[in-house]
Parts: structure tokens; sequence; C-alpha cells
């Protein structure tokens, strides 16, 4: 019901496991081959936006009384994201809805309509693992960019008030990145 309501693609998945014990006090959840699907994509097996092994976050629960998700890890298994804006300016990604559409998904809805709002997320670590495969391509400007990771880790805490800390954290494993820009080539390997 939840991507129902938030995603206008197809999600599907496969065993799904929820364990309290893993990463206590943090709830963890994992998918196992997941899959986001854009329906308006182009011919009968309709286009891939992101599909993954397996899918595992972590979130500690206290946070939720007061509406924010704190989340330590998500790890991402054989992560495949294709992203892409046609001709129109149309992004494959559009599927996704907004605190807006949700909340007032008809023109009829008024400011006072109650509907589901996101809560506060706050994110620690996100890992790839497991050769990451990311593409990004724009038709109309005819711009083109894949990246090929055998490993990536992203760590990240942002505070905020009079002892504000941030860092940001980026590990990457044998890197092979290739674009092009309309009749520039450019490719890049990097161990």
């Amino acid at each position: 019901s939840f991507a129902d309501r938030y995603v206008e693609g197809k999600v599907t998945f496969g065993k799904a496991s929820v364990s309290f014990f893993r990463h206590f006090p943090a709830l963890s959840l994992s998918l196992e081959d997941f899959s986001i699907t854009d329906p308006e994509g182009s011919g009968e097996r309709k286009d891939t936006l992101a599909s993954f092994r397996k899918f595992s976050v972590s979130a500690n629960v206290s946070p939720l009384l007061f509406g924010r998700i704190r989340i330590p890890e998500i790890e991402l298994v054989r992560p495949r994201i294709f992203a892409y804006v046609d001709n129109d300016g149309k992004a494959n990604w559009d599927i996704f809805s907004s605190e807006e559409q949700v909340a007032a998904p008809d023109s009829t809805a008024t400011e006072d309509s109650s509907g589901i709002s996101l809560p506060h997320i706050h994110i620690g670590k996100i890992r790839l693992t497991e050769h990451p495969h990311i593409v990004y391509s724009d038709r109309k400007d005819t711009v083109f960019a894949m990246v090929d990771i055998k490993e990536a880790g992203f760590d990240g805490r942002l505070r905020t008030g009079k002892r504000s800390r941030n860092r940001i954290g980026l590990k990457i494993d044998s890197m092979f990145v290739a674009g092009r820009i309309g009749a520039d080539t450019l490719a890049l390997g990097l161990d």
C-alpha cells in the first residue's frame, strides 16, 4: 500500500524479512530481488528504473514516535540503476509522487486535506556492493553517462546548531566512468 501511494511505477520483490535483533535496537528490513519499473516505458517489458538483488535497511524505532526516521545504514546488493530523460523532458524517476501529490491527489483538494506525509529522514551509511552499475541518459541534450563500480560506500553525517559538524565520506573500489556529450566522449578507469 505504501508503494501504491508513493510510486506510480510497478514495485516488485521476492522474499521479505524483518528482524529486530540483527541491528538492535534498530529494526532491519530486507527485500530480495527488488525492482521498480516505469509503466510508461517503451516496449512490452517496460523500462527498469532500478533493480537490486537485495535491499537492506535498518531504522531506529524510537524516533518514529516523533515523526522522524533515523536510518543508520542502507545496503544495496548488485544495484542496477537506469535513469533517463526523454526528448520531451520527462524523466523516468518522475514516477515518485511528491508529498503534495499524495496529500492532494486531485485538483479539488484544499490545503487542509488530510493525507500521509513523509516523515523527516536521516540517513547514515549507504553501501553499494557486488558490482553496482548506474546509467544516465538525456536524449534531448544528447548526454550519456555510465558508472561501473566494484563496490562503493557513502558515510554522511549532518548536524545543525551551534556545534554543527558536517562530514561526508566516500569509498570506491575499482571504478569505470564513461560519458558522451554531443560529439565528445570521455572515459576514465580507476583502481
